[in-house]
Formats: structure tokens, sequence, C-alpha cells
């Protein structure tokens, strides 16, 4: 459903309510606007590697949500909810306030190259509920600013990581958390 309305339309409307979902493409210039409580549940089962939401152009909106995964079943550590690297560069790009449960890797995973580069991103308050690897994950991007990290339980390696990638060269330069509430942040 997700994908038949990001192809036919630039904005789509989310109403309240549990969607369950395997991967969804996000192209440039795309908004997904949510209306109410809605929640997003990884279909289990479907690989080791599926993000649910995989960012892949630049211009980007998506409100708020609450992501649910398949933590004690899945396997692997890449099931992320939001994965944003790839073969060109993003930016401009626009996350709400996200709650990630049960996730079987990172809630947010933010990574690029010196000439793919991942910049300027905002991201809402991000809740940390029972995650595999980290609440937020920055291997490369420029200017990304996270207005708040809270650890509710078994966070991960930590609330975020932020490691530059020295494989690809990749700089992670002007973070800004404004808040952080939990056990560990992995600089």
């Amino acid at each position: 459903i997700f994908t038949a309305a990001l192809a036919s339309s630039n904005n789509v409307i989310v109403p309240s309510g549990t969607y369950k979902i395997k991967s969804v493409s996000v192209a440039a210039n795309k908004n997904i606007i949510t209306i109410g409580a809605v929640t997003i549940q990884q279909l289990s089962g479907v690989g080791t590697d599926e993000r649910t939401f995989v960012i892949t152009g630049s211009n980007v909106s998506i409100g708020d949500m609450t992501i649910v995964g398949n933590i004690s079943t899945d396997t692997g550590e890449q099931r992320h909810g939001f994965f944003m690297r790839s073969s060109s560069s993003i930016k401009n790009i626009t996350i709400g306030n996200i709650t990630g449960k049960d996730i079987r890797g990172y809630i947010i995973y933010i990574g690029g190259t010196p000439t793919n580069k991942v910049t300027n991103v905002n991201i809402g308050n991000v809740t940390i509920d029972n995650v595999y690897r980290n609440g937020i994950s920055v291997t490369g991007g420029e200017n990304i600013t996270i207005e708040g990290l809270t650890c509710i339980s078994a966070c991960g390696y930590g609330i975020i990581d932020v490691e530059p990638n020295i494989a690809t060269s990749q700089l992670c330069d002007n973070i800004r958390i404004k808040y952080a509430k939990g056990r560990t942040i992995l600089i």
C-alpha cells in the first residue's frame, strides 16, 4: 500500500492505525504525513537485511510514528527502521518523533561516502525500547540535528553511535543532539 501510494503521489497521508511493512523505498521529494497514532509493524521472516524505510532521494519528510520489529524472531542485525545511504547524495531529510520497539538493528541509520554524502538531516525525538544495535547510528553525514534521544529499555550497544567510516573516508561533521537520556553514547 505504501509503495503504490508513493509511486502515485509526492504526498501520502497515513491515518491512525497499524500497518505491516516489509520494506518501502522513499524517493526524492516524497512526504509521508502521519495523522494520529501510526504504528509500523515490520514483517517477520523476510530476510536479515530488510530495512523498513529506505530513503534514496533528497527533500523527504516523514511524520511521527512507532516502528515495531521482531527482535526475538528475526535474525541478523540489519533490520533498521530508517536507512539513509545511497548511490547518490541525499540532502534535506526530516523525520518526526519516532519510537522504535523490538528492532533487530538500528532505529535510524545514516551513512555516506565522500562523493555520495548525506547532509541536512533533522530528526525529532527518538525513543528507544528494546533495540538490538543502537538507537541511531551515523557512519557518515553532515549537518545532522537530533531533537532528543530517550532510552526506555535495552538500548543495544548505545543510544547513539557516531562512528566515521574510515574505509570510505566519510566524515561525521556537525552532528547536534539537543539531549540524550540513557546509558551509552558511542563516539
